[in-house]
């Protein structure tokens, strides 16, 4: 009576050979061993599908990790500029503004 409810109660071992093959008593104890296993193995699959992304989420927003890396790629990509840059940006906007005012006071 025992065995068939641990039978019943595991429906992933339903279908096994050794439940088949095996009698009641036997079944029982099978069925029961492999159940528990089965609920185990569910339990590491659940905590390991849980703590990988949850890990990854808290790993990868480490202040020490974003200013390593996002901040030093920022800076790559896009570099502070120089005074020398904006002094020739300056100029440049000047000699374009003298132009248009040349050509303006010509029309």
């Amino acid at each position: 009576m025992l065995g068939s409810a641990h039978a019943v109660a595991c429906p992933v071992l339903l279908h096994s050979p050794t439940i088949v093959t095996a009698n009641r008593e036997r079944r029982g104890v099978v069925s029961g061993l492999a159940c528990k296993m089965g609920v185990k193995l569910e339990i590491f699959r659940m905590a390991l599908y849980l703590t990988f992304p949850v890990t990854m989420f808290w790993i990868s927003n480490q202040p020490e990790y974003f200013e390593e890396y996002i901040v030093k790629r920022k800076r790559e990509i896009y570099p502070p500029e120089q005074d020398d840059q904006k002094k020739q940006l300056q100029d440049m906007k000047e000699m374009i503004r003298l132009k248009k005012e040349k050509l303006y006071m010509e029309d």
